[in-house]
């Protein structure tokens, strides 16, 4: 994301990541003390892969991102059929580590393993397996 896709927004203007570093920036009004910025969650893409056919919708992507932060339901994806996986917009905190998947319940006592692929990440970036 460059300098000139970061003209809308209405708290949080957007993120760069620029030589492996994660730069976020928030829109600041007069009214607004410095020490009082939020600068601590980002907005990004997380792709939900290996979901079963029986369960493949954009709600059960949806409530599986849950657990990474807070799922945008308004996000603009225009290209939502993407065949084996799904795109969805999560806010999330910075300072906890990612999560690189979840276990999914299927009926009939089965699990499937379905994982989360972040874009435009940089290399740094934290991965815990304790979400």
């Amino acid at each position: 994301m460059g300098f000139d896709e970061i003209s809308v927004g209405v708290d949080v203007i957007g993120v760069l990541v620029a030589v492996r570093h994660l730069v976020v920036l928030q829109r600041l009004d007069n009214t607004t003390p410095v020490h009082a910025l939020n600068l601590n969650s980002v907005s990004i893409w997380v792709q939900v892969h290996n979901i079963p056919v029986s369960h493949l919708s954009r709600n059960v992507a949806e409530e599986l991102c849950e657990v990474i932060g807070v799922v945008d339901h308004n996000s603009n994806d225009n290209e939502i059929d993407r065949g084996n996986f799904f795109r969805v917009r999560v806010r999330i905190d910075i300072y906890v580590p990612l999560c690189r998947g979840r276990v999914l319940s299927i009926e009939d006592d089965e699990e499937c393993w379905v994982t989360f692929k972040y874009e435009h990440l940089p290399n740094i970036w934290m991965f815990g397996p304790f979400r």
